[in-house]
């Protein structure tokens, strides 16, 4: 599996990774963050932000993933675990986000037992928890010591897990939300099937590579999966790229704004959807990222640089 390498390198990986597809991930990400960058700044929708965002740090993963392989560096390898494994969760922040502000617009209260007021903090604030859940067992995993880089394994699966089952919860209500349009005054409304569309291939491919990663890490370091790169790229690289693909076409931004512009008002001032979609949720996002940066940066420093 994978070429010729360093002893250190296949230490960390218990196989020999490739660099040519790695550098093809680097710029499919890049060509992704650069497209969506775009067609986010145009929208004006600054939460869709969060999709070129995601882009750019899967980028910064296979960077890191480069540099390791070709000089391995403790600093390096935690970059490219955190970055390439926690970094879809912003992908699910925005597909909440997109909901909340659909419910806002047409003044729903409730979905089901949840306020539609507290349902995009409530979901983007599970992901925050699951996320610093990740990022901690990515820097315990790049230990040398293997009980410390077992127990960091284990961290990162308790994590996926988690984000798996609050996820699995959102898909819910976002059918819910789907399957009664009319009560909620989105049936015939233009864009809005194109909107679940896009939600609903997101949803699908990011369960698709969460699923591949509680399996993965379930398996251990030795197990199947985690030792045969092509299930990498074609489960985690794939999928991930195509929902940042498909939230870039069918993008929110420009879709929520042509729901709210056939109801007279705008996306981003309309006041129901701002009390819906507080500032503090959305910079609670961003954040997430900031977070993401410091923990990685504190990681590779607190370690001396060879694995």
């Amino acid at each position: 599996m994978g070429g010729d390498c360093s002893a250190q390198i296949e230490a960390f990986f218990r196989f020999c990774p490739e660099v040519a597809p790695a550098v093809a991930g680097l710029v499919v990400y890049l060509i992704l963050a650069l497209v969506s960058g775009v067609v986010s700044f145009r929208s004006r929708a600054w939460f869709t932000l969060l999709t070129p965002i995601t882009a750019a740090c899967e980028a910064a993963g296979f960077a890191a993933r480069i540099s390791f392989l070709n000089a391995p560096e403790y600093g390096a390898y935690v970059v490219m675990a955190l970055f390439l494994i926690v970094t879809p969760t912003l992908l699910a922040v925005v597909a909440y986000i997109v909901v909340g502000r659909l419910l806002a617009m047409q003044g729903a209260e409730r979905v089901g037992c949840i306020k539609s007021s507290s349902l995009v903090r409530m979901f983007t604030t599970s992901d925050a928890i699951t996320l610093f859940i990740q990022m901690s067992g990515g820097g315990l995993m790049a230990a040398k010591d293997r009980d410390m880089a077992t127990m960091g394994e284990s961290i990162m699966l308790a994590g996926l897990l988690l984000q798996l089952c609050f996820f699995a919860t959102f898909t819910v209500v976002a059918a819910h939300v789907h399957a009664n349009a009319a009560k909620f005054g989105l049936k015939g409304q233009p864009g809005v099937r194109r909107l679940f569309a896009s939600l609903y291939a997101c949803i699908a491919l990011l369960t698709l590579r969460n699923t591949f990663r509680v399996i993965e890490f379930s398996q251990g370091f030795d197990g199947y999966l985690a030792t045969h790169e092509m299930y990498f790229y074609v489960l985690d690289l794939v999928p991930v790229s195509l929902a940042v693909a498909t939230l870039t076409v069918l993008h929110p931004g420009v879709l929520l704004a042509k729901i709210a512009g056939a109801q007279g008002i705008t996306a981003a001032g309309n006041k129901v959807a701002v009390a819906a979609v507080p500032e503090d949720v959305e910079g609670g996002a961003a954040q997430l990222v900031a977070n993401m940066v410091t923990v990685t940066g504190t990681r590779g420093s607190s370690r001396d640089n060879t694995p």
